[in-house]
């Protein structure tokens, strides 16, 4: 009996030395910084397929021909080729190495019934972009384009239904930013291109992204990609200076780099 009792207690023993190594440990979430800039206006400008150039706030319309113009601040028309509520710089610590967070929030949507394109619902969607430090340098020179190509540590996008508050945007891109380099697929590398052209006060700029897979390139970013006045390569070339940008002024802009 003394035996049984003794065997029994030292199984027990080694039941709980093995489940004491399994214990839950906290996740080591993101730490986002408070904000180093911050755009919060810009006019987009679209030149239409008569020449015509149409501007809105915050947004570059379509391109559509003049019998389509009343579609341009209708439903899925409505976000244009690209728009944005404000865009933010941030700092991002992630296990232990500083980089700068890029966050731009937009309109999006999305029909309920797709096929049919009936039911319309708008969203408010937030996109992050994390990056080295060093990358995000400009020096503004009037009327000389500059591109920065930066690759992305992370790209990370959250979609509400309602307009969240700061905290919450923070706290839900810190478990975002968390997911995505779990599950990061080495394979693929990802850039962000910012296209800046300063003119006379003012800077002209436009973002695409772009991901490569050993020799595939592929660029995207914007609610239309097909429809537009240049190809979606060269939004990445001063030729997209000549059909459409945003347009804010220099001071303003340049406040997005610390």
């Amino acid at each position: 009996m003394k035996r049984v009792t003794l065997v029994l207690l030292c199984v027990l023993v080694l039941s709980v030395s093995a489940f004491a190594g399994l214990e839950r440990t906290p996740v080591q979430l993101p730490e986002i910084g408070s904000i180093f800039g911050r755009l919060d206006k810009a006019t987009g400008w679209m030149q239409s397929p008569s020449g015509e150039w149409i501007e809105r706030e915050n947004r570059i319309v379509k391109y559509l021909s003049k019998d389509y113009e009343s579609l341009l601040d209708y439903e899925q028309h409505s976000l244009g080729v690209d728009n944005f509520h404000w865009i933010e710089l941030r700092e991002v610590e992630i296990k232990g190495e500083k980089y700068y967070l890029l966050l731009k929030a937009c309109r999006g949507g999305q029909y309920l019934y797709p096929r049919i394109k009936e039911d319309w619902n708008d969203n408010y969607q937030i996109k992050g972009y994390v990056f080295n430090k060093e990358g995000w340098k400009i020096e503004f020179k009037d009327r000389e384009p500059n591109l920065l190509r930066l690759e992305l540590v992370c790209e990370a996008g959250l979609t509400y239904y309602d307009v969240p508050t700061e905290g919450r945007y923070i706290e839900d891109m810190k478990v975002k930013i968390n997911e995505v380099l779990n599950k990061a697929n080495k394979e693929f590398t990802y850039y962000l291109n910012l296209n800046v052209l300063p003119i006379d006060g003012a800077a002209r700029f436009i973002f695409l992204e772009e991901s490569r897979y050993k020799k595939s390139i592929v660029y995207s970013g914007l609610f239309e990609s097909r429809k537009l006045p240049i190809e979606l390569k060269e939004v990445a070339t001063p030729k997209v200076f000549e059909k459409f940008y945003y347009e804010t002024g220099l001071e303003a802009f340049s406040r997005l780099f610390p």
